[in-house]
């Protein structure tokens, strides 16, 4: 785990250079399609890196090194400052040494420290008038993980409203069906294909097994 000191001269560097390298692209590359690495710790990383590719007209997460470096360079261009900041340092951690899972740890203990305090920001705020914003983008996702929790009726029904109409929407417009938008889509549907998948098939097992001891409690009851 980095020190407190050794953090914030990599936030300032990351800061004040405002750049990537084709080396710092290919690391990147290299630790998403790292097998090594904990399936949970990549998803974050993917999740991190997404906001900088989805800058790109390219915006290719794909299994071509090429492709993603040139997303990645000219996303990086385009991203907006925070979206910079949470792989600038990353970059400049785990070339410093540090482990991902540690440095992605890190971040979800700072998320989880103060989650509370910017989640209550976030949906105090009103809502940001450009819809292609990185700042409407972490607003309404605020706002509809908030709902997703359950604990308000109306609001948990009115975020699932709402991603029907989004996923609808999208699959209505011809647009969304580029190449660039199905390969940063790919592997969250294909975690989420295998999660159900997995599951479904732990309760078949399950059933299964609850039917085979009926069986044989009846057969030794006729015994």
């Amino acid at each position: 785990m980095a020190t407190k000191k050794q953090t914030t001269k990599a936030k300032s560097t990351t800061t004040n250079k405002q750049r990537v390298t084709r080396t710092d692209a290919l690391l990147l590359f290299d630790l998403i399609h790292d097998e090594a690495v904990s399936e949970d710790v990549r998803c974050h990383l993917i999740e991190y890196v997404d906001d900088v590719l989805n800058s790109s007209p390219i915006s290719d997460l794909t299994n071509s090194r090429p492709l993603f470096l040139r997303a990645l360079l000219d996303g990086w261009q385009r991203a907006g400052k925070h979206s910079r900041r949470n792989v600038g340092e990353v970059l400049q951690r785990v070339k410093g040494g540090e482990a991902l899972e540690s440095v992605i740890a890190d971040f979800r203990g700072q998320l989880d420290a103060g989650a509370e305090a910017r989640l209550e920001r976030w949906l105090t705020m009103p809502e940001p008038k450009d819809k292609t914003s990185d700042e409407w983008r972490y607003w309404k996702l605020r706002r509809m993980e908030k709902a997703f929790d359950g604990k308000d009726g109306e609001a948990y029904k009115q975020a699932w409203q709402d991603f029907r109409v989004l996923l609808k929407g999208l699959m209505a417009d011809e647009s969304f069906w580029h190449t660039g938008t199905a390969r940063a889509l790919l592997p969250h549907l294909i975690i989420a294909r295998q999660r159900i998948d997995k599951q479904h098939a732990h309760e078949k097992r399950s059933r299964a097994g609850m039917k085979g001891a009926e069986s044989r409690r009846m057969k030794a009851g006729q015994g």
